[in-house]
């Protein structure tokens, strides 16, 4: 790689991204494929990607409504197991770069925290629910364990950093 690539790319995709802060999934399901996440999940396929610290939220917004909107499983190749390549990602982002991409959803940090509320609220009465369910009924006692177990999947899910 040369210093002019290093210089005018403002974003690392692949090999070329010594510390990546966005990584998005690579092969899934139509419905899966170019999910971003913020930490690196440990057995998936991903495509890591490095944005400078100051453009990361605008970079993570618009990786984000792309993967909302379906877009990524018009680009994905495959049959059965869809997949997206490093060279489909440069695209999209230096599309993004010139404004050929534009995002038209606006985020905000305090939506962010009242949805994680939310969902730890959730979690909390899936729990007791489980719970319920396990020890108040027999023939519920299967239901119980799999709500139970996945308010568990929910509490570890790679996006939340846990």
């Amino acid at each position: 790689m040369s210093w002019f690539k290093v210089i005018k790319q403002m974003v690392l995709v692949g090999r070329e991204a010594i510390n990546p802060n966005i990584w998005l999934h690579r092969k899934a399901t139509t419905r899966n494929v170019g999910r971003p996440m913020k930490s690196k999940p440990e057995n998936l396929s991903t495509i890591p990607i490095q944005v400078p610290q100051d453009k990361f939220e605008e970079y993570y917004n618009f990786l984000a409504e792309f993967y909302a909107d379906g877009r990524w499983e018009e680009i994905a190749q495959g049959s059965l197991q869809q997949g997206i390549n490093n060279s489909q990602v440069k695209q999209v982002l230096k599309d993004f770069e010139r404004g050929s991409i534009k995002v038209t959803r606006q985020y905000s940090d305090e939506l962010d925290e009242a949805i994680e509320k939310r969902l730890e609220n959730i979690i909390k009465l899936m729990r007791t629910t489980g719970e319920l369910m396990k020890t108040g009924s027999r023939s519920r006692i299967r239901e119980g364990r799999d709500l139970i177990r996945y308010a568990d999947e929910l509490e570890r899910s790679y996006d939340r950093g846990r």
